[in-house]
């Protein structure tokens, strides 16, 4: 299974418009362009996407953005499983943290700061899989209302955007998924 979010600061104005441009850019296309304009990045940081990104055990960090973003649980149903803080490791150009139940992994593209998890084998349980992260931020979220994306308006004019939810099953079969969003927390489901 992989699941794939974007992370990338807009200004007001451009927020809808980069939506709209994505959305309606053919999927094998949108996936190409990341590929191809992927570049390297360091566990040390990154700007990507008008954001300067730090990364440490405890997740990722947007310094000028005042945002961060931690994977700290994960399983299926009610059955969530806390995760614990690990270090980040440069592997072929991605910065991932690699646990047991799965990798976590960033890459910089042309669109942002692409965060991506590797499932490797469906974990035990009933119901729908749950990665929840923890957020820390002083801006309020807005739930996209597809629920596959948040807007975190900032004091700036700018908007910071998590979204481009997909997720794949081993086989590369699109499958349904949504987040869920609380203040201080999103789930990937």
């Amino acid at each position: 299974l992989a699941l794939a979010m974007m992370v990338v600061a807009l200004p007001a104005a451009q927020t809808q418009a980069k939506g709209a441009e994505s959305s309606s850019m053919p999927e094998g296309l949108f996936q190409a362009a990341l590929e191809s304009t992927s570049e390297p990045i360091s566990a040390q940081g990154a700007n990507s996407g008008g954001l300067d990104f730090t990364f440490n055990a405890n997740g990722l960090q947007a310094g000028n953005a005042n945002w961060g973003i931690a994977l700290n649980g994960f399983g299926r149903g009610d059955m969530v499983s806390a995760l614990g803080a690990t270090d980040a490791k440069e592997v072929e150009g991605r910065v991932q943290y690699e646990r047991p139940e799965l990798t976590e992994w960033y890459r910089d593209t042309a669109f942002g700061l692409e965060q991506g998890f590797t499932v490797p084998q469906s974990p035990s349980g009933k119901g729908m899989l749950v990665l929840r992260l923890a957020l820390s931020t002083d801006m309020a979220g807005t739930l996209d209302e597809n629920a596959r994306g948040l807007s975190f308006a900032g004091a700036d004019g700018k908007t910071l955007r998590y979204d481009h939810l997909k997720v794949w099953d081993a086989a590369g079969k699109e499958l349904d998924a949504q987040l869920a969003y609380a203040p201080g927390q999103v789930e990937i489901r």
